[in-house]
């Protein structure tokens, strides 16, 4: 063997190391138990137990809300199995009260604004907008979107096959495994229950029965509204800079001008564990009008000169 042979086969061992872990990670534990998984959240074991590979499929959902207890303690498990499912690249992370800076910057603009409209992007089950909804009375319209907002589901012997809200296989799951699967083809869902994926606080204390399909990348409101809401969606764990960019201005195209965009991110990184950036829209631009603890999107934009 040649000296000049030994990069391609270090090359060729990478690239054989790389599908092996690729296909390792589409293989889990899966046990659907509510208990488990509050008692791995109540011990902060979370870290631990993901380095195991357990995770839960959305037969989770239903679990939560079978459980026992008040509205809120049932919202709050609902929301916790909700964000250990996963699309993709993507975690449906949501919760209750994690982005205090930014419902404090939306309150803020909505003081400024004569009953404006609302549009948030990402709620997953749509807890995360809980502090807005409890001021409902000061918007004139909120609305609630995600891009996956169902899953369906078809039950076979001994497990259920699972397709993500754009009808796209998600995974399998069989006794106590889960089986992740490409999302590449779009199927039939004829033969499928739809599982909604909506907090149960938000359905009976403000009658919101269903979060609206919206794709930030490619959808565009018919009416835009006058403020958007973002949180821990646009990020550089998620995206690149480039996505990041083009989802903003896209977002743009749903703003009225002189409307504002609020994103936020969650990170224990950032001080006070999260940083705020508040955008306006000025013709075809977009000005930094607020940031709060430094967010890694806030060098795309330039600084309002007002």
């Amino acid at each position: 063997m040649g000296s000049s042979d030994v990069p391609s086969l270090a090359g060729g061992m990478v690239m054989r190391w790389g599908r092996i872990v690729d296909h390792l990670q589409r293989y889990c534990f899966c046990v659907d138990s509510m208990g488990l998984l509050d008692w791995i959240h109540r011990h902060n074991l979370k870290a631990i137990f993901s380095f195991l590979r357990y995770r839960v499929s959305p037969a989770i959902l239903q679990k939560a809300l079978d459980s026992e207890g008040t509205l809120d303690e049932i919202g709050r498990r609902y929301a916790l199995g909700v964000s250990m499912l996963k699309i993709g690249r993507i975690y449906k992370t949501t919760g209750l009260k994690r982005t205090t800076l930014a419902h404090e910057a939306v309150f803020r603009l909505a003081q400024q604004a004569d009953c404006p409209s609302l549009m948030e992007i990402g709620v997953s089950d749509g807890c995360s907008a809980l502090p807005i909804l409890s001021e409902v009375d000061r918007f004139r319209r909120i609305i609630l979107t995600d891009r996956f907002t169902r899953f369906y589901v078809r039950a076979f012997p001994g497990g259920q096959l699972y397709l993500d809200g754009e009808q796209r296989r998600h995974g399998v799951k069989f006794l106590c495994f889960y089986f992740f699967l490409n999302p590449i083809h779009v199927l039939d869902v004829s033969s499928f229950t739809v599982l909604d994926v909506i907090n149960p606080i938000l359905q009976k204390r403000y009658k919101i029965y269903q979060v609206v399909k919206f794709d930030m990348f490619t959808d565009t409101l018919d009416s835009p509204v006058d403020i958007i809401k973002c949180s821990n969606i646009l990020n550089d764990v998620y995206f690149s800079e480039e996505e990041i960019h083009n989802a903003i201005y896209h977002l743009a195209y749903s703003l009225k001008d002189g409307g504002h965009i609020v994103i936020s991110q969650n990170n224990d990184s950032y001080k006070d564990g999260e940083a705020v950036l508040v955008l306006k829209k000025q013709g075809s631009s977009l000005l930094i009008v607020e940031s709060l603890n430094g967010h890694t999107a806030a060098n795309m934009f330039d600084c309002n000169v007002e």
